[in-house]
Parts: structure tokens; C-alpha cells; sequence
């Protein structure tokens, strides 16, 4: 061939130019720079807003909730569990789940986990962040952010791993088939589990244990707005009318969103 070729490459592609025969190796280091992957800020804190001041009318849920989260070095039920809280939204799925993550973390030494799993980016994100947390070295998850790996071995490998007693909570998940198709619910020895979700139905949870949280009556719904608003001047009874406040979520009946209640 006679004569020369000009070329041009963009982003990281390459050109290159001889005469003759060439034989040319490339080696392709990746590095984690993709800007869509957001990784959580913390996995170690509940990603709620405002707590609760107390739960109204989960005596019974909170003494199962304590027997499941509560270990100690005699204790060979623990772990191996997965416990789901079930029921519509707003009823306060995710303030009973951080009244257990209290418990575990400041009670009985267990180490919280706390991952959003109302989507597939947040969960996986917040999973490998689980695995960094239990150990992961910096190559592991690089290789599984980039498909090298399966993600959900790595996570779980790590956990059951783990030298300290965990409780992992999966807040949100109310599309089960996340953690289905990327089998990410599992059980372990080290630990338990704790979903909040709004599906009831046994069939996406097999071999959980389930408990509905149901809605308020209206006294106590009262008193949570008297939890969120103590200046507020309080009425001398909430209405009986079931347009007024009757039995409701435990956010309503004004539906104060920023209360972690899910």
C-alpha cells in the first residue's frame, strides 16, 4: 500500500498506523468510574427520616420482633431466618424494623444493615456495600459491578463469613421479583433477615416467617399526631366519623410523609 491514511479516535478508542504486517495485544484495565453507580452513604444507619417518638399499638409485633433480633453466645436459634412485615403502606412496616435494628445493634452487639430495597440499582448498590462492609476487598467487588462476578455470592459469601451476629433489613421491597431474579434473599447462620414490604403473598416468601402490621385504631392514630405535632392544641377526642380519622395508617390521617412508616 502506497500513500498515507490520517485517522482519528474518540472517548478511549484507539488508531494505529504502520506498514507491513503488525501484530498488536491490547491490555484493558477497567476501572469503576461509571457515573450511574451510586453507592450508599451508609448501610450502618437506617435510611429513614424522622423516628418515631413511640410505636402505638405494637406491643405484640415488637415482643416476636425482640425474640427474633435478640442472640446471645447460648443462643443456637439465631440466624438462618428471614422475618417479613407485611401490610398496606403506611402503616409502619419500616418504623417497626428500625425499633428492631435499635434493638439488635444496642442490645444484643448484632451488627445492623440497613439496605433500600424499593429498586434494583438501590439494592444491588446497597448490597455490595453490605459485602464491603463484611470484608470485601476492593477487587471483589470491583470484578462483580462489572459482571465478572455474581454479585449476590459475593454478598452472601461475606456475610456468612462475618465474625459478628448481624441483622440485615431489606426496606421497601415491594416488588419481590428483585430479589428473586437476582436470588438476593437468602438465609445464613450469621444472621437474620428483616423485609418490610406491602406483598403479602407466601408464594414470594418461602420459608419466611410473615407478620401483617395492620392499621391503627383511631385513638392511637390520634396520639401519633400528637407524637409528630405535641404543640399542636389537642382535641378533646378524635372523631368516631370513619371519614374522620377512624382506624388508619399509622401516618394518617394527615399522611405526614416525612415519618418513616412504611
Amino acid at each position: 500500500m502506497s500513500g498515507s491514511v490520517d485517522g482519528h479516535a474518540e472517548g478511549e478508542g484507539r488508531v494505529y498506523q504502520a506498514s507491513g504486517d503488525q501484530h498488536i495485544t491490547e491490555h484493558h484495565h477497567h476501572t469503576d468510574n461509571d457515573p450511574s453507580w451510586h453507592s450508599p452513604d451508609s448501610v450502618r444507619r437506617p435510611t429513614v427520616g424522622r423516628v418515631p417518638v413511640v410505636l402505638r399499638d405494637r406491643a405484640e409485633v415488637m415482643s416476636r420482633v425482640r425474640e427474633i433480633v435478640t442472640t446471645d453466645d447460648t443462643d443456637r436459634t439465631f440466624g438462618n431466618r428471614v422475618f417479613v412485615l407485611h401490610g398496606m403502606g403506611g402503616c409502619g412496616k419500616t418504623a417497626v424494623a428500625h425499633a428492631a435494628f435499635h434493638i439488635a445493634t444496642t442490645e444484643n452487639e448484632c451488627v445492623g444493615l440497613w439496605v433500600d430495597a424499593g429498586d434494583r440499582a438501590s439494592l444491588r448498590s446497597g448490597m455490595l456495600a453490605v459485602a464491603a462492609d463484611r470484608g470485601a476487598q476492593e477487587g471483589e467487588l470491583l470484578a462483580a459491578r462489572s459482571g465478572l462476578r455474581p454479585a449476590a455470592d459475593l454478598v452472601w459469601d461475606r456475610l456468612d463469613r462475618s465474625a459478628d451476629p448481624w441483622l440485615l433489613v431489606l426496606d421497601n421491597a415491594d416488588d419481590p421479583t428483585i430479589l428473586r431474579d437476582g436470588s438476593w434473599l437468602r438465609t445464613s447462620p450469621r444472621g437474620t433477615v428483616l423485609v418490610t414490604t406491602r406483598q403479602a403473598a407466601g408464594r414470594w416468601w418461602p420459608g419466611a416467617e410473615l407478620q401483617h402490621i395492620g392499621v391503627l385504631p383511631r385513638e392511637d392514630a390520634a396520639r401519633v399526631l400528637c407524637d409528630l405535632a405535641p404543640t399542636a392544641a389537642p382535641s378533646k377526642r378524635p372523631p368516631k366519623s370513619p371519614t374522620g380519622w377512624g382506624d388508619c395508617p399509622s401516618h394518617s390521617p394527615s399522611r405526614v410523609d416525612s415519618w418513616p412508616t412504611r
